[in-house]
């Protein structure tokens, strides 16, 4: 097993490297000062394992559960799903990738929405509602040499929805292969 593989040597370089970057931090903002600092860390690292230790006891499960619930209604709502990102840590969320397929008439949305609030499905509701409003921004919002390609709501405790362009002339570079010269 080479060095890098081996956990207890991993652990190892990137402890001496935290170490050596509180003994930075400490001697630039202040022993005390930095004991809050770490006190902080701990907390913001304990609600990240915990996060990730509840991920079958209800959290992450009901949400998803709930996101499940909705897929059918942002379907009818003129939205493919193209797939779904489930994202960990302190905040988790799902995150769907979608692509505007149909435009429902304003009466068709209303019968929608009208249908989700009877059955008292506020997170399908709360999608629904950001979707439409990302849609009138995206036909609004237009970029020199780019057209509109999809969206991506992240659901969470703060949801945010994210519209992406393409280059028009498709001259997308995957970032992965560039290299600096």
């Amino acid at each position: 097993m080479s060095d890098e593989k081996d956990p207890k040597i991993a652990k190892g370089r990137f402890g001496k490297l935290f170490d050596r970057s509180k003994q930075l931090a400490g001697s630039i903002i202040g022993e005390e000062n930095m004991a809050r600092v770490g006190e902080t860390t701990n907390s913001i690292m304990g609600s990240v394992t915990d996060g990730l230790k509840n991920v079958g006891s209800g959290t992450i499960e009901g949400t998803v559960k709930r996101f499940n619930e909705a897929m059918p209604y942002i379907e009818r709502g003129g939205f493919h799903i193209v797939e779904v990102e489930l994202n960990l840590g302190v905040n988790p969320s799902i995150q769907p990738h979608l692509v505007p397929v149909r435009r429902l008439s304003e009466d068709e949305k209303i019968t929608l929405l009208d249908e989700v609030r009877a059955e008292d499905k506020q997170l399908t509701l709360t999608i629904l509602q950001s979707l439409y409003r990302a849609l009138q921004v995206a036909d609004v919002a237009k970029f020199d040499g780019f057209d509109f390609l999809r969206m991506e709501i992240e659901v969470c405790l703060l949801p945010a929805v994210k519209l992406v362009y393409s280059r028009r002339d498709g001259a997308n570079i995957d970032p992965t292969t560039l290299k600096l010269e």
